[in-house]
């Protein structure tokens, strides 16, 4: 009987230690996020710069686009052919909504505290745009 109370004693402790080390970990935690937050905003000079580089690049990409269609080219891109071949109202759609998709996504990741990603997809998104860039200028 005694081993049983030495181990209810025992596990009891544990148990109050796991405890406390839990809040400890938890209060941690916050303070850690709340200095990462504050450390990092969305709209700061480099995503600013990252972000304007993108619009920039699918403007100039509308911009071709638009020109090379108008020219009577094809538009070489399955999923933007439907809204692209309908005239310049497509178009706007197309390439602002691939502009405010990014957007979107990259604020998400930001939110869910995912930074190197969210400026990995800035990057690839941006590197999207500059190979149809490259691509239209290339096929005039």
């Amino acid at each position: 009987m005694n081993d049983q109370r030495q181990v209810v004693v025992l596990l009891s402790a544990v148990l109050i230690c796991t405890t406390v080390n839990a809040a400890d970990f938890k209060q941690e935690l916050a303070e850690a996020r709340a200095q990462q937050n504050s450390a990092h905003k969305f709209w700061n000079r480099t995503n600013t710069i990252l972000l304007s580089t993108h619009a920039g690049l699918e403007a100039l990409d509308f911009g071709i686009t638009h020109h090379h269609l108008a020219e009577g080219g094809k538009e070489m891109n399955s999923m933007a052919k439907a809204l692209c071949e309908k005239g310049t109202g497509g178009q706007l759609v197309f390439f602002g909504g691939r502009t405010v998709g990014v957007i979107a996504i990259i604020y998400l990741l930001h939110r869910m505290h995912q930074h190197k990603m969210e400026r990995g997809f800035i990057l690839y998104a941006s590197a999207d745009s500059l190979y149809g860039v490259g691509y239209s200028f290339a096929h005039r």
